[in-house]
């Protein structure tokens, strides 16, 4: 006999690696599923080994094109 366990849990991960913007993402998983307690959704994420990167990698243009008309 074949049994599937879905983990409800995963629904979430799964939505905060899908969004671009992760801090509205956050928001929104945590008034969906932790009743907007942001407090208990960093502790489910922290005990699911989940850590945000925050840190944007922003590269400075080495010359800047200009067209003459």
């Amino acid at each position: 006999m074949n049994i599937i366990n879905i983990n409800n849990s995963d629904l979430i991960l799964k939505k905060l690696d899908e969004a671009v913007d992760k801090t509205s993402a956050k928001r929104m998983l945590a008034f969906q599923y932790f009743n907007n307690n942001m407090n208990e959704l960093s502790i489910y994420l922290n005990s699911c080994n989940y850590y945000l990167d925050n840190t944007l990698n922003l590269v400075e243009p080495k010359v800047q094109l200009e067209f003459r008309f």
